[in-house]
């Protein structure tokens, strides 16, 4: 509201730090807010520190951070598999590759050696010094560096309760939590990091902090040989850090050996999920189930003062989007395991009343099961039109030629945007119940669904043909693209998009 009047300053402002490369002292300053985590209250160190700044520091860090930001990203500064702080890039992202990359493993034959990582206190373990090096060696521009070497300058933190202040304490060889360029700049810190891995034949996926990395080992490799291996990449990448005054936290370090049949090693997390090391993922949907329960509970205690409808929009934003962050990494479980975490909907359409029909096509409120299968196809969807991340590339591939189905008349049905469908007789059942198995649903989609450039409005797309398949009766509508779409005539399947 106050644009008109606040732009001018600030773009003054703007100049005269950009032409004396120098950051302002009093935007250096740090209100640091204890937000309490779990167990005991009177331990400091049950307290999460976070940090309060400038808004107009804020501002001034967005409009500068146009003029490197976008140029660090186009020129892959953090790395070709770091997932955090990027546009078109996020943690269900890093979930989608790391289950799609080890399950094709596994279906070829081989075991894989998984080495997770973590940094400890990772904005607070920056060298400036090294960090303007590395941006330098980027092509960052020597007049941004002056600002940002006086950007990395000392700054005082205060620790603030209920209004009162602590003596102030000085935050040196850090990114600063609380700001807009501490994210970009640590990935940039992090990035050669892969280098230490990638020497040892690993494979790197990064978000922020989290860095972990995987190799194929033929079946029959003894499991002591693959955690020597994943020891020897462990010691090159602790050397990387001794280098850049990095530590790793050793209770958050783990190493493992995926297979379906001959795992070796505990249950790990990643990215706020629970994997085990066979990729049966029941201990996750058991998980995500129990604590969806507690907040389904909670939320079951209001019910006589809110409307169906206002319940719906509660049930969509505390349940069902906590249950929906895991779905990249449990999609490929067996239906009996899903089904767990179908039942707490089904259990919130009792309490209120609801069938599941009625909940669909009134509040838009589809089954799990559709909701997970439109997911992944938006996940496809991205794919195709160029904007998820090239490493999909390798599972989602075009079509060479088309080949049509005997039920294909007219081949003028077919789109064309066809994928490369891998799926045959040979996969395994986890590889058959994953995301690669949605190819054949995809090919079969009419030319408008596959034309819409959003995925958004492909999803939405979807939606609607699912909602024509409730309203005509169609035995199993829900599963609309996966059964759906190959016991239902071509024809038949076009007609749900059309109306």
């Amino acid at each position: 509201m106050c644009s008109a009047a606040l732009a001018r300053p600030v773009a003054i402002l703007i100049r005269i730090i950009l032409s004396c490369g120098r950051w302002p002292l009093c935007w250096k300053v740090h209100w640091v807010f204890p937000l309490f985590k779990k167990k005991t209250k009177s331990d400091p160190a049950n307290y999460r520190g976070i940090h309060l700044t400038s808004q107009a520091s804020k501002v001034v860090e967005r409009v500068l951070g146009a003029f490197f930001q976008p140029f660090l990203e186009a020129t892959s500064a953090y790395g070709p598999n770091q997932f955090a702080y990027m546009k078109r890039r996020g943690a269900k992202d890093a979930l989608a590759l790391n289950v799609l990359s080890w399950l094709t493993m596994i279906n070829s034959g081989l075991r894989v050696g998984l080495y997770c990582s973590d940094v400890s206190g990772a904005f607070d373990r920056v060298s400036a010094d090294r960090l303007l090096l590395k941006l330098k060696a980027k092509g960052v521009h020597d007049q941004l560096l002056k600002v940002i070497g006086s950007w990395l300058g000392q700054r005082v933190s205060l620790v603030v309760v209920d209004g009162f202040f602590s003596s102030p304490s000085p935050l040196t060889n850090s990114v600063f939590q609380g700001t807009v360029w501490g994210p970009p700049l640590w990935n940039c810190y992090y990035e050669d990091s892969r280098r230490a891995v990638n020497s040892k034949g690993f494979t790197e996926t990064t978000f922020a902090d989290d860095l972990n990395c995987y190799k194929a080992f033929d079946m029959d490799t003894a499991a002591a040989d693959i955690f020597t291996d994943m020891q020897s990449c462990q010691s090159s990448l602790h050397e990387w850090g001794r280098a850049n005054h990095v530590c790793f936290d050793p209770g958050k370090e783990s190493m493992h050996i995926i297979h379906n049949r001959s795992a070796v090693g505990d249950d790990f997390k990643l990215l706020g999920v629970t994997f085990d090391t066979r990729l049966v993922m029941d201990a996750a949907i058991y998980e995500i189930a129990a604590q969806a329960h507690q907040r389904l509970r909670t939320l079951s205690r209001g019910r006589r003062f809110f409307s169906v409808a206002v319940m719906v929009r509660l049930y969509k934003s505390q349940v069902l989007s906590y249950i929906e962050f895991a779905t990249p990494a449990i999609y490929h479980s067996q239906q009996f395991y899903l089904q767990v975490l179908d039942n707490i909907q089904n259990r919130f359409l009792q309490e209120v009343d609801l069938s599941i029909s009625e909940a669909f096509l009134v509040h838009n409120l589809a089954p799990l099961s559709t909701r997970r299968d439109i997911a992944m196809l938006g996940l496809i969807h991205r794919v195709v039109l160029g904007i998820a991340p090239a490493q999909f590339n390798q599972f989602f591939s075009p079509s060479r030629r088309l080949v049509f189905p005997r039920s294909f008349r007219r081949p003028v049905l077919r789109h064309n945007r066809q994928l490369h469908d891998p799926m045959d007789g040979t996969h395994s059942n986890a590889m058959q119940r994953s995301c690669l198995a949605l190819i054949y649903p995809y090919n079969l989609l009419p030319q408008c669904a596959v034309d819409l450039e959003s995925v958004s409005s492909f999803q939405r797309h979807l939606q609607l043909a699912v909602k024509q398949a409730c309203r005509s009766g169609i035995i199993n509508w829900e599963a609309l693209f996966t059964t759906g779409a190959k016991s239902l005539s071509v024809t038949s399947f076009h007609t749900l998009f059309s109306n």
